[in-house]
């Protein structure tokens, strides 16, 4: 197989060519090639991007011309946001640890979400499309330095309940306080509202996919609408089940 999206620059005859055993090796090696973004001064969080899988094909021609989804992954933490290297051509794309995939983000607040949106590289001046995202939240992750090697499914919302996952993203996250009495008392406020400044005009459609989904409230949608409803009904499912357990404590005094 080729290596997309080119080969390793000090070992070109070398990393030209893989098998499918090579590149999952290879993708998984650490580097030492790390983008700085971000503003924050609490601590780091050090993202890389392995590989995608059963990515859906958004290119027209692919009996005839053989294309492909051209995959690309944005990031977005706080007030930052970056891309990898656009892999051309594959439904399941791996970075390579010399390209454009390992990014450390200056944190600000301990219990950030890390949003990420993977989509398929359009060029001219139609937007990119999007194929999918998922969020992150760093609250859940330990920040002495430990490495949480994580895979996801890729939806086009969050607030949708009626969904299927249109791919897998798998990335690897290690964070690092400064300060844990300073990141303890950062946790007792909420988050402060970041902003993001792009420099090119198909960059915030990107960054806006990859927070927000397809899918908003600012204009009535039906689907979503739908899916409010359907978490309602099942917060009475629940209710319906805990009410005897609870009506039972209620009794004995455990709970008023």
């Amino acid at each position: 197989l080729r290596v997309k999206p080119y080969p390793g620059p000090h070992n070109i005859k070398a990393t030209t060519y893989m098998t499918e055993e090579q590149l999952e090796m290879t993708s998984r090696l650490p580097l030492t090639n790390w983008i700085s973004a971000g503003s924050g001064t609490l601590g780091k969080l050090y993202v890389e991007i392995l590989h995608c899988t059963n990515l859906p094909n958004l290119d027209a021609g692919e009996d005839i011309l053989g294309n492909k989804t051209d995959a690309f992954v944005c990031a977005v933490l706080e007030d930052a946001m970056v891309q990898t290297d656009v892999i051309d051509d594959s439904l399941n794309p791996r970075w390579m640890p010399w390209c454009q995939r390992a990014f450390v983000f200056q944190v600000d607040h301990p219990f950030s979400t890390l949003y990420l949106g993977v989509f398929d590289y359009d060029l001219g001046i139609s937007d990119h499309e999007g194929i999918g995202r998922v969020a992150v939240n760093l609250g859940n992750m330990k920040s002495n330095g430990e490495v949480y090697t994580l895979t996801y499914g890729l939806f086009p919302s969050g607030i949708i309940t009626d969904r299927k996952s249109d791919g897998f993203i798998t990335i690897r996250l290690r964070m690092e306080i400064n300060d844990q009495c300073q990141a303890l008392l950062a946790g007792l406020k909420a988050p402060t509202r970041s902003h993001i400044n792009v420099t090119k005009k198909k960059s915030l459609p990107i960054v806006r996919y990859t927070v927000y989904g397809q899918h908003t409230d600012e204009h009535f949608e039906l689907m979503v609408t739908r899916s409010y409803i359907n978490e309602i009904l099942e917060y009475k499912t629940c209710y319906r089940m805990l009410y005897p357990i609870l009506s039972a404590l209620s009794c004995f005094g455990v709970v008023k």
